[in-house]
Formats: C-alpha cells, structure tokens, sequence
C-alpha cells in the first residue's frame, strides 16, 4: 500500500480509532507522532483516573508510564486539571521520540 497524504487523509477520516486519528493527524500536521501519541496516552491516564477522583492514582500511573519522577508526575496531573493541556517537563524526551516523523509511519 502506497502511503501519501491522500491516503492518510482518507485514513483520519474513516477510521474510529481516536488512537489512530491523533496518529495520523500529527503525521499531516508535520508534528512528530510519538509525540502527539503520549499526549494523547497521558490525557486518558489522568482523565481516567480524575473521573473516579483518583488523582493520586493518575499521578502514579504517569510515573509509571513515562519514568518521571514524583514531583513531574504531580506537575503534569496538575497542570492538566487547570489548563487541560498535557505539558511535560522541560526538556523531557519521550524514549520514541524520533526526529524524522516520517520514518514512525507504521504503515
């Protein structure tokens, strides 16, 4: 299957996966998709947790899940329940993040 951007576009248009939507939206945004992946990943995380008012929960289980430290952990929950952005902290590097975009097309 030849992969350009018709076919992604077709791809974020018919596929219900929101994983795979964000996936490819990043791909057509020119952002990285590991990248736009974690955020995604992160925002379930806390969303899921923050629903059954567990916020000690999701701030375990992004420790987990992205190897941060307690204090970034509780940065990133916090800073998600006031401005409901994901912002990790400064200079962390996601171990998949990939300079070339391109070549993380799983296709």
């Amino acid at each position: 299957m030849e992969v350009n951007r018709d076919s992604l576009i077709r791809i974020l248009h018919d596929s219900k996966c929101e994983w795979t939507r964000g996936y490819v939206a990043a791909i057509l945004d020119g952002r990285s998709p590991a990248t736009s992946t974690n955020h995604q990943i992160a925002r379930e995380i806390i969303d899921e947790c923050l629903k059954r008012n567990q916020k000690i929960q999701a701030i375990k289980k992004v420790r987990e899940q992205y190897g941060i430290g307690l204090k970034e952990a509780k940065d990133v929950v916090d800073e998600y329940q006031s401005s409901g952005q994901i912002v990790f902290p400064k200079g962390f590097r996601f171990p998949d993040d990939d300079d070339d975009a391109s070549s993380a097309i799983p296709f």
